[in-house]
């Protein structure tokens, strides 16, 4: 949600589809002060070659609100009033924006696996069932596991999601964290008024993070 840290750390990247592949975490919405508008682009990048756009635990939340026609509403008070009231807005002048963004969400994957390298990667938004081979894993633990999954998995694949800000592991802490047991975490605060979105290249582990954009 929040577009403008968004856009900065994109800025910096250099995508180029030719030689990358650029995998979304999910969360695009929420918490943030231009909710929609980071959904609509990612909505659009989403399209080229070569971009990944997973699924987050946010965006179930709002697709599971409408589903329901908002019975037991666990997105808008958990950080969706925000995107709630952009959605409305827009849709007095755009109609079928909602349903555009909920067929959107529905059509993206919980996870991504990647063989580059000589290693494997497997990118999800909250993390895996430690107890599960990576082809089994259910949809709701890709989208909500946390402690279980830090402290159990041991895998041989590179586990890449967000969901989880790093501050919360280590106190203050701005920056993608390796854990030893294979598990890249992304989630730098975005929603944290000195946060940061953050992009890690896997292979090399080059990190480029959003400027300090106030919220």
């Amino acid at each position: 949600g929040n577009f403008q840290r968004l856009l900065s750390l994109y800025g910096k990247i250099d995508f180029d589809p030719e030689r990358d592949l650029l995998v979304f975490l999910g969360d695009y919405i929420d918490r943030g002060r231009e909710n929609l508008a980071a959904l609509r682009w990612i909505m659009t990048k989403s399209r080229e070659r070569n971009v990944v756009a997973l699924r987050g635990n946010h965006e179930q939340l709002m697709w599971e609100y409408f589903a329901n026609g908002g019975d037991g509403d666990l997105w808008r008070p958990n950080g969706g009033e925000a995107t709630w009231q952009e959605l409305q807005t827009a849709s007095r002048t755009e109609p079928a924006v909602i349903d555009r963004c909920l067929a959107f969400i529905d059509a993206r994957p919980c996870s991504f696996r990647l063989q580059a390298g000589g290693r494997e990667f497997f990118f999800c938004h909250a993390g895996v069932e430690p107890e599960l081979p990576l082809e089994l894993q259910q949809p709701k633990d890709l989208l909500w596991i946390r402690g279980r999954f830090y402290r159990g998995y041991h895998g041989a694949a590179t586990v890449v999601v967000g969901h989880t800000a790093t501050e919360k592991l280590r106190s203050g802490c701005r920056e993608p964290i390796w854990l030893k047991n294979h598990i890249l975490l992304l989630d730098t605060g975005s929603y944290l008024p000195e946060g940061r979105i953050s992009c890690v290249d896997v292979l090399s582990g080059e990190v480029w993070q959003s400027d300090d954009i106030a919220l």
